[in-house]
């Protein structure tokens, strides 16, 4: 059901939805953070989703000891189901505005591809080597959009799309399309040249406002 023209909003096309039904239940505070910042972006156009997830609000109470019990496993799972369903699907649009969320962990990278009112794309997501989970923060954020480019050359390629970030950094090293930093260390500089062939403008969103991507990169399952 799409949303009423008057209310500009956002909705992913998640193509790979294995990853979200096969996404384990959260084994701590901060991975269920990390799983209701997801919740709160998609709730932007499914606001059914907030009404399933007072059990789980409950765990982030002040000295409440961590619990899974049935009582969250059901919701979670509901939540999962919701979050594949077709009122979240869509099909790539060519002429449509693109945006690029691209965000990394230690445990891997994950990135959506989404388009501005009222269609999206696709979502993917990637685990990291033993050796690429000894890259320093940025170099994990830049692999990120490198995967995203790399991943759907034939719907960035010759388009401008919007990359979206939440390490502050990250703009100011791939803002400027005139030079690679020379400082750099080696494989920066190389993904520097490889972002050099894209037509972008690279944006910073806030980690809270960034739970589209940054639930892929967090909650992995291998």
């Amino acid at each position: 059901m799409p949303p009423p023209k008057d209310v500009p909003s956002l909705r992913s096309f998640l193509g790979l939805i294995s990853y979200y039904s096969q996404m384990p239940p959260p084994n701590d505070v901060p991975s269920l953070r990390t799983f209701l910042f997801l919740i709160n972006y998609c709730s932007a156009f499914h606001p059914a989703l907030h009404d399933i997830r007072p059990p789980l609000n409950q765990l982030l109470g002040k000295d409440v000891p961590w619990c899974w019990s049935e009582e969250c496993e059901e919701p979670f799972c509901k939540l999962k189901t919701m979050l594949t369903s077709d009122i979240l699907l869509t099909h790539y649009g060519p002429k449509l505005s693109i945006i690029v969320a691209a965000d990394a962990s230690n445990c891997g990278v994950g990135v959506v591809i989404l388009h501005v009112f009222p269609d999206g794309s696709e979502k993917a997501l990637k685990s990291l080597t033993p050796a690429k989970q000894r890259y320093g923060q940025i170099e994990e954020e830049a692999l990120a959009l490198v995967f995203a480019v790399r991943r759907f050359p034939k719907m960035l390629c010759g388009r401008r799309f919007t990359p979206l970030t939440d390490h502050k950094p990250l703009p100011s090293f791939f803002g400027s399309k005139k030079d690679v930093p020379a400082h750099s260390a080696n494989r920066l500089q190389r993904w520097a040249l490889v972002m050099l062939g894209y037509d972008f403008d690279i944006q910073y969103r806030r980690t809270t406002d960034f739970g589209q991507a940054d639930a892929l990169s967090r909650l992995i399952s291998n």
